[in-house]
């Protein structure tokens, strides 16, 4: 009896596994599966099929052997899997380190880099033009400082406001953006005819134009000065400064006499002259307060030990202020200015090099009279005028030396210890000023101590004129020397 056509077969995939029930008329032909799409002959029988496993994702790798590091001398070991929880003994030391079980492996996370928005290229179409990225940069205006020529940059929106320079300071005023000139086509369409226009002709090439030179803010403000000063001759007032053709300023026939004492009101030295002589006094006053206390017993000696210590600091930094003014008097002086032009900054950390120099001149300078008067054993009142004599003496020479050389350690300049020896004079009458000064100064004082020593902290204002004189004085002698001097070469 032939097999009836409703008996089936029961296959499996190959591939994936999958079952399926088929008709005896599919027996020995090749189908494909509905799941994972291979293709496989499907047997004649159930028994004679050919089953083949199922295809499994592949497991992940187990590590054979797992790293221990030995609990005593570190030593690395490797142990079995069957060894996990197990004690195993280290081969350097002996010590027994147990097996721990393996680690799973994490997944590596993607580098902080990748995600986000990521760079790209333009595409072809996208990319914009060069023009288009020139003229979306932003414009910028060329500004030249018209004191030191620093060289600025301005926006458009600074444009009519002042801009400060980082170098000088001096305000800037800041132009208006240039249009910039319409570029002139130079190439023809391939549509064109190519024809030379006459009218385009530029003729002969113009000679070319230089601008004119900007005079500096300096140059401005001595030619302004040179016009004054005209204008006061021509009405037959001859006081005041007179300049060269080319605009240094001119020595008066007695530069350590001619406009010495009126320096002290000038621009800029009243104020300065005010704060120095309330600082002074702030210093005294703390000094004489702290001293007071201490003499009141052990309970005030705390209290005037702390005014003691402020009165220092505040003397630390009067030090600092005055010797900056100081060399800039002496250096301003010495170039011929009748006025200063270029105080020291407001800024404190830049004093510091001005008070080197002071600073260095003031511990060499009565080292001479120090090593006289250990001569005079006993003689209190011999040694301090050595020593004060040697200040006076040394001080001016020294700080002449370093400002000549440009060092604070250069106390001997050649070219200023020569003109002790071709103008002797000139030195004496510069001595003979000083040594008035100081007489005025010490003759005072030793007044108002006889009468109201309280008020002695009120001679401030009169040591700190004395001190703006005596720099006026080594600047003009200075001008003096550099003028009668040979140049340098």
């Amino acid at each position: 009896m032939a097999t009836p056509s409703s008996q089936t077969l029961a296959v499996s995939c190959p591939g994936c596994g999958a079952h399926f029930q088929l008709g005896q008329e599919m027996a020995g032909r090749k189908g494909r599966c509905a799941k994972c799409g291979e293709v496989f002959r499907v047997p004649t029988s159930v028994t004679a099929a050919e089953t083949k496993p199922p295809r499994l994702p592949p497991a992940e790798p187990v590590p054979q052997y797992i790293a221990v590091v030995c609990r005593v001398c570190q030593t690395l070991m490797y142990g079995r899997l069957d060894q996990v929880g197990k004690p195993i003994k280290c081969p350097d030391c002996g010590a027994q380190t147990i097996v721990p079980p393996p680690e799973k492996v994490k997944p590596k996370k993607a580098l902080a880099a990748m995600e986000g928005d990521q760079y790209e290229l333009w595409g072809v179409d996208e990319a914009p033009s060069v023009a288009e990225m020139l003229a979306a940069q932003p414009k910028y205006i060329a500004v030249v400082c018209r004191m030191c020529q620093t060289l600025m940059h301005a926006t458009e929106d600074q444009v009519g406001k002042k801009l400060k320079c980082p170098d000088c300071g001096t305000a800037n005023l800041v132009p208006p953006l240039e249009a910039p000139a319409k570029p002139v086509a130079v190439l023809t369409r391939d549509e064109d005819d190519l024809e030379i226009d006459a009218t385009l002709d530029p003729g002969e090439r113009p000679a070319v134009m230089i601008p004119p030179r900007r005079p500096m803010l300096y140059e401005e403000e001595r030619e302004a000065e040179r016009a004054r000063q005209a204008e006061k001759e021509a009405r037959g007032d001859r006081r005041g400064p007179k300049y060269h053709h080319d605009g240094r300023p001119a020595m008066p026939r007695w530069p350590l006499v001619t406009r010495v004492l009126p320096f002290l009101f000038s621009s800029g030295v009243r104020v300065r002259w005010a704060v120095l002589s309330v600082g002074l006094m702030i210093v005294g006053g703390l000094f004489l307060l702290g001293a007071w206390m201490m003499s009141q017993g052990e309970f005030g000696v705390v209290g005037g030990f702390n005014f003691m210590i402020m009165a220092f600091v505040v003397l630390a930094i009067w030090l600092t202020a005055a010797s900056a003014i100081v060399v800039t008097i002496v250096t301003e002086s010495s170039e011929g200015n009748d006025t200063i032009e270029r105080w020291p900054s407001s800024v404190f950390t830049e004093w510091a090099g001005e008070l080197m120099y002071v600073g260095f001149a003031a511990l060499v300078s009565p080292c001479p009279g120090w090593l006289a008067g250990r001569q005079l054993v006993g003689n209190p009142v011999a040694q301090a005028i050595l020593f004060l004599a040697s200040v006076l003496v040394f001080f001016p020479i020294i700080l002449l030396s370093q400002l000549d050389v440009g060092s604070p350690f250069g106390i001997g300049s050649a070219r200023v210890l020569a003109s002790l020896i071709r103008f002797p004079l000139t030195w004496l009458f510069f001595y003979g000023e000083l040594a008035a000064l100081a007489a005025v100064c010490v003759g005072l004082t030793f007044l108002i101590d006889q009468f109201a020593p309280a008020l002695a902290v009120l001679t401030a204002p009169l040591y700190v004129a004395a001190l703006f004189l005596a720099a006026r004085l080594l600047g003009r002698l200075g001008w003096k020397l550099a003028e009668s001097m040979p140049a340098r070469e």
